[in-house]
């Protein structure tokens, strides 16, 4: 809402820039048009007005009102995803021009959302269909997070290194590579502050325990732990009783196996014989050298 305090001393702004005097009415009717409107928004509007002289003549004491109202969009502060639409098409055209090998430098929420996303390099890498679809909306909620906090760490604001610039750092040259791109809206009042790093005692601490150390004769010490009772003179004196004869139990022998006996007829008995001898005959044949008489009593 416009206040009357407000709308006064942008009436007197434009008097001592016109130097004319504004009558009264016209001041009443200019309150009761633009009474809606945010301060901060009314006085950029009728500063925009009062740069364009097309709209603004010598008879004139204020701007007209419709060239008023066409500047208040204009003047109107951007909404968080309106920023995060814009920084992000300065994202993709940065990622085309520069790539992964350049190094990027944009405000410092912009710097701190493309870090949460795991880097300028790793966001570079990335296809256009996977931008398209998942990177662009997870952007827009780190880029709107970041806005709401209002508080980024001094290094997650620095600028964006690329892998050239990296190189650099790493073996100690100055980085003179790092292409600027600011917003195209008023920036977002952001408090930077450093990165700080601190210890934070446990409130329980535990005692650091020592490892134990060994001592010159392990098994000795072991052996004195446990408690035994140390043997007397007379025990020792005395003989060492003998072992108990252990028997062995004896093997039963084995028992002989009563088979019954076969009782053959007379005629089996004589076909039995026959087919012995016949094989005996067949395995041992008779030798005929033997009864021819030797070759000294042979007869001429």
């Amino acid at each position: 809402m416009l206040s009357e305090r407000t709308f006064a001393a942008v009436i007197m702004f434009v008097e001592a820039a016109t130097g004319k005097p504004i009558p009264k009415v016209q001041a009443d009717a200019y309150f009761e048009l633009f009474k809606d409107v945010d301060d901060a928004v009314f006085k950029r509007a009728m500063k925009l007005a009062l740069c364009e002289p097309q709209y603004f003549s010598k008879e004139q004491t204020l701007p007209a009102p419709w060239a008023i109202w066409k500047h208040i969009p204009q003047a109107a502060p951007a909404s968080l995803s309106d920023r995060a639409k814009e920084a992000w098409g300065r994202v993709l055209k940065a990622i085309k021009v520069q790539g992964e090998r350049g190094s990027v430098d944009f405000d410092p929420i912009t710097n701190a959302t493309i870090r949460s996303m795991g880097g300028w390099m790793l966001l570079c890498g990335k296809d256009s269909d996977e931008l398209a679809k998942w990177t662009a909306k997870e952007f827009m909620q780190n880029y709107e997070s970041i806005s709401r906090c209002g508080v980024i760490a001094s290094d997650q604001a620095a600028p964006l290194l690329g892998l050239n610039d990296a190189e650099h750092s790493r073996d100690g040259y100055s980085l003179t590579n790092i292409v600027k791109l600011p917003p195209l809206l008023p920036a977002v009042p952001v408090n930077v502050q450093p990165a700080r790093i601190e210890y934070v005692k446990p409130a329980t601490a535990e005692p650091v325990r020592k490892p134990r150390a060994l001592p010159a004769n392990p098994i000795a010490t072991l052996a004195a732990s446990f408690d035994v009772p140390k043997p007397t003179s007379a025990e020792l004196d005395q003989p060492v009783p003998a072992m108990p004869h252990i028997v062995q139990p004896k093997r039963a022998e084995p028992q002989p196996i009563d088979r019954p006996k076969l009782t053959l007829s007379q005629a089996d008995a004589a076909r039995l014989a026959a087919i012995r001898d016949k094989h005996n005959s067949t395995a041992n044949p008779p030798n005929k050298s033997n009864d021819q008489p030797p070759p000294t009593q042979r007869r001429a």
